[in-house]
């Protein structure tokens, strides 16, 4: 079974091996393993994966989906949640989302996470293909604010050699769910139902969050 998934570390990366590592792999291997099958996962760029989906050139997709990805596919379940906030420079707070407008904001290309930013042009938007191209331009002052899931921001600011202290205090702006989607185009009964079937007991096994609290201590 071909599932998608954004790649970038923490979430999903390939190693020196050629091995797939990351959260949201071995998150599917926990599905899996009680689905009693096995998963080929595919790194891709987020625009990709929606077009992936929709075309049936995966059979599923884990993300945080927007409204597109929803009508192209068959919704398995929520398997965590994250949060979403907004960091800027050093120095800088905001307490309302409102407070973003007219300031320049980094985030991926085709983003789920904060759709409301798309829907208002006060909000100057910076879309890159590698969301890991967002806390370097913030930190070279090329924008004034990112969107980001604070598990992936505190893996990555070690390896540029910054701290949380080199940047803003970070403003929560929501909890978005993860799901599981099934391709329209490979929706059928038993697919749907045996993944909706492993879905609930690994996360009744207490397997996905074992791994998610594993993941967010070592970013800690």
């Amino acid at each position: 079974m071909l599932v998608g998934v954004r790649g970038g570390f923490p979430l999903a990366s390939v190693e020196a091996s050629g091995d797939k590592s990351g959260l949201y792999v071995e998150v599917l291997e926990a599905i899996a393993a009680h689905a009693d099958t096995s998963f080929d996962v595919q790194l891709l760029p987020f625009p990709r994966l929606r077009q992936y989906l929709k075309e049936g050139r995966l059979t599923a997709v884990l993300a945080v989906p927007n409204n597109a990805m929803l009508a192209d596919s068959v919704a398995v379940g929520d398997v965590m949640e994250f949060d979403v906030v907004a960091v800027g420079r050093r120095g800088t707070r905001v307490r309302t989302l409102e407070e973003l407008r007219g300031k320049k904001i980094c985030l991926t290309r085709g983003s789920s996470l904060v759709p409301e930013l798309y829907a208002d042009k006060r909000f100057l938007l910076k879309e890159v293909s590698n969301h890991d191209s967002c806390p370097k331009m913030l930190d070279a002052g090329r924008v004034d604010f990112i969107i980001s899931l604070p598990i992936g921001l505190a893996h990555l600011l070690p390896r540029m050699g910054k701290t949380p202290a080199d940047f803003g205090e970070p403003y929560l702006i929501k909890r978005v769910p993860v799901q599981l989607l099934v391709s329209r185009w490979h929706a059928n009964q038993t697919t749907v139902q045996t993944l909706r079937m492993a879905l609930e007991r690994a996360k009744g096994a207490g397997s996905i969050a074992s791994i998610q609290s594993r993941y967010e201590k070592a970013a800690q």
